[in-house]
């Protein structure tokens, strides 16, 4: 079963960030899980290279929310997502190559149980 859910947006970067990382609506919905700190197996926890920048969002629950979407990938079997950057889930490809489709960024949940894709939809 496949959803696709396209959410309108102001057309900013910003708004279309806040909508697929879901901090559109303050604290509601935030998730809680706890990120003190990157696991010392760099297979698990949140990945190494988003915890440094991470790591400087003050706010707990803004941080552990967003570390929530940058595990790894075998971290994110069982929590989360990992952030699969420019790489098209493949629930998208489809999508991605419809004219005026351009990807921007992608995160992926489980084995491939879910996705999230943002895309820039040109009006032609």
């Amino acid at each position: 079963m496949s959803l696709l859910d396209r959410v309108e947006t102001d057309g900013s970067l910003f708004d279309a960030m806040s909508a697929a990382t879901f901090t559109m609506n303050g604290y509601h919905g935030l998730v809680s899980l706890d990120y003190d700190k990157a696991e010392d197996d760099e297979d698990e926890g949140v990945d190494p290279e988003w915890w440094e920048l991470l790591r400087m969002v003050k706010d707990r629950k803004v941080h552990n929310h967003l570390c929530m979407l940058c595990l790894t990938g075998q971290s994110a079997r069982c929590d989360g997502a990992f952030y699969s950057e420019n790489s098209c889930p493949f629930a998208f490809k489809r999508l991605a190559r419809l004219p005026g489709y351009q990807l921007v960024t992608s995160w992926e949940y489980g084995e491939g149980q879910g996705a999230i894709a943002l895309f820039q939809v040109k009006k032609g």
